[in-house]
């Protein structure tokens, strides 16, 4: 019997170790950057790699590569293309000795250490890889779990305050492995701390060797002083994944039902995940002596480790890379996003599929940051731009609609070819609303047979959407350079952007809009992968697409477009292409789409508003 999860297998081996670079985090921290497979393999096994990285922690006199650290950092690389920094806190493993040895590892030193690895992840001239990594995940255990959650909550108090002057990170998923909550610590079980008590020893790795350390007062009373009921202040956008094993002595699995009140702001916002059997750091209790023991504490034959316990850990592994997964991460998205402000993000438009406000994100790090004021927060312009798929089936009640929302234009993006056969009613017209043929890709200029040819050499099965997104950047100049000084002539009558389903020429053009205003990477592309929901079946695949004929070797099937994964790693990869083949947006614009400076400075005025403006009300659209 396959070992399961409840929803898919569970993969007890390991993985061949990819590669790994040990580096020191400026604070003297020590830690490990695992690489995804993906960079050094064309193996099609390994998955596609993206400037993402996750930050692994470990708990209390633990060290990087214990438990199922070195296991998940491995996994991560090669199933789901994401590189990780595992690292030991101050005071454990190879790191430096935390700052004041008289008070050991309090909590403050522990949120310093985060805050440090973050800037190093996230700044090229700090890590030996000199890349600007998205931060796309911490997953921690025990002690280390309670720190990632102030940490978090710390973290959105500053994007809250708006100050320009002090830097703040989001993290869209928090991973919370054996966290206590409400359970007393062993410390307090036990009587440790009495008046008299100044320090104690415990056992920990140290320098390559386990010895004795010296742990003082003042380190373990933060640790008790700690109180989580702040993670109800943890926005939507906060994923979380809490997992406990059934047979933990040392924190109670009730403690995971108590952040999962707290913390279930949405649907999906939170999952519990218990491990029948499993203890504090997902061993099992019971020693599998005979075939017996096997069959009563181990009949999904999961390893067993030189005490002959049952393994968990990669149960426990199995259920962060299931709750990983880009179609999870997307849906969480979709839910954490559904409105902006008050009001609904997708708009019920009769006869369109896929319409929604592009609008509404909070910007971390505005473009032109100078336009940045204390007090104040900066959002992409709502009920400014829409996007949407083919408008060749609106209804009269749906141009209608447009009008309402004050829609001026429409900017088709299709080829000729493709709205060949349209039969216009004139209901645009009536409700004076301008369609501007825009084609991104024009079937007469541009054979997709043709461009087929020039991808096949550096396009696989796993980059082919990559490939042809990094052809319109270069091939579309000219009705991108429309639609944006459309933008800067016209920043008070709103517009949409269309193509035959709303996803792959739409999402190029909203990917250098969101992208110009200072949208993280993060929201960008999953902003993209919305439109996997917002298609419905029968249009998920529409005849005569420009892009799937050149991304099938200008044929179509009905599987020409992979949805979920594809759809959110592809724009990923596609905004690392914006970066290293055309110098960033900025540079696009100038350099690409031939703006001046102060244009592009206009456009992105034009983009932007110091608070989040509450669009048309209108109704939701049922997706």
């Amino acid at each position: 019997m396959a070992p399961k999860l409840g929803y898919e297998p569970v993969d007890p081996t390991n993985v061949p170790p990819p590669r790994e670079i040990e580096v020191w985090v400026p604070g003297g921290i020590r830690a490990t950057i695992a690489i995804p497979h993906g960079v050094d393999s064309d193996d099609p096994k390994w998955a596609t790699p993206t400037k993402r990285m996750a930050l692994i922690l470990h708990g209390q006199m633990g060290h990087r590569d214990y438990c199922y650290q070195k296991i998940l950092a491995h996994k991560l690389a090669a199933f789901r293309g994401i590189y990780s920094l595992r690292i030991d806190f101050r005071g454990c493993g190879a790191s430096e000795d935390c700052a004041d040895t008289k008070l050991g590892r309090v909590i403050n030193s522990d949120l310093e250490d985060i805050t440090r690895c973050m800037e190093f992840i996230t700044d090229p001239s700090l890590n030996p890889l000199k890349t600007a990594f998205v931060p796309s995940a911490i997953i921690a255990h025990s002690r280390g779990a309670v720190v990632m959650y102030l940490w978090a909550v710390q973290q959105a108090a500053l994007l809250r305050a708006g100050d320009p002057e002090r830097k703040a990170f989001q993290v869209p998923n928090l991973v919370s492995c054996s966290t206590r909550y409400n359970t007393p610590t062993n410390f307090e079980r036990d009587d440790v701390i009495d008046d008299d008590f100044v320090s104690m020893e415990m056992t920990c790795l140290r320098h390559g060797k386990y010895q004795l350390v010296v742990v003082p007062r003042e380190e373990l009373l933060t640790l008790i002083a700690v109180d989580l009921t702040c993670v109800k202040d943890l926005p939507d956008s906060w994923s979380v994944l809490s997992i406990y094993g059934m047979e933990d002595d040392v924190v109670s699995p009730n403690d995971g039902a108590q952040f999962s009140n707290l913390l279930s702001r949405c649907r999906h916002s939170h999952h519990l995940e218990v491990i029948k059997n499993a203890d504090h750091t997902f061993m099992g209790v019971h020693h599998i002596e005979s075939e017996e023991d096997q069959e009563d504490f181990n009949p999904e034959g999961l390893p067993l480790d030189k005490n002959k316990l049952v393994n968990y850990r990669h149960h426990a592994v199995a259920a962060m890379l299931h709750w990983l997964k880009p179609e999870n991460e997307s849906l969480r998205f979709l839910h954490a996003n559904t409105t902006i402000g008050n009001q609904f993000r997708w708009k019920d438009i009769d006869g369109l599929s896929n319409f929604r406000d592009v609008g509404g994100w909070r910007l971390l790090k505005p473009t032109y940051s100078k336009s940045s004021k204390l007090g104040s927060t900066i959002f992409v312009r709502s009920n400014y731009i829409f996007r949407s798929a083919c408008i060749n089936s609106i209804t009269q009640e749906g141009a209608q609609a447009l009008k309402a929302l004050g829609v001026k234009t429409i900017f088709d993006l299709r080829s000729p070819q493709e709205s060949a056969g349209d039969i216009d009613p004139g209901y645009l017209s009536h409700a004076r609303i301008n369609r501007i043929t825009s084609p991104i890709i024009d079937l007469e200029r541009v054979a997709p047979e043709e461009l087929a040819k020039r991808l096949v050499a550096s396009a696989t099965s796993s980059n082919k959407l990559e490939k042809v997104n990094q052809e319109i950047l270069r091939e579309g100049v000219q009705p991108l350079r429309t639609i944006f000084t459309y933008i800067k002539e016209h920043p008070h009558e709103p517009f949409v952007i269309s193509c035959s389903n709303g996803r792959e020429l739409t999402g190029i053009v909203t990917m250098l809009i969101l992208s110009l205003a200072g949208v993280d990477k993060h929201t960008v592309a999953n902003e993209h992968a919305l439109s996997v929901h917002g298609v419905s079946a029968p249009q998920q695949v529409a005849h005569n697409k420009a892009v799937e004929r050149v991304a099938t070797n200008g044929t179509v099937t009905d599987n020409s477009v992979s949805f979920g994964e594809e759809t959110l790693i592809s724009m990923f990869r596609t905004l690392d292409i914006l970066e290293e083949e055309f110098g960033g947006v900025k540079s696009y614009m100038t350099n690409h789409l031939g703006f001046v400076e102060s244009e592009v400075k206009g456009i992105y005025d034009n983009l932007v508003t110091h608070q989040a403006k509450g669009p048309v009300t209108f109704p939701v659209c049922k997706i």
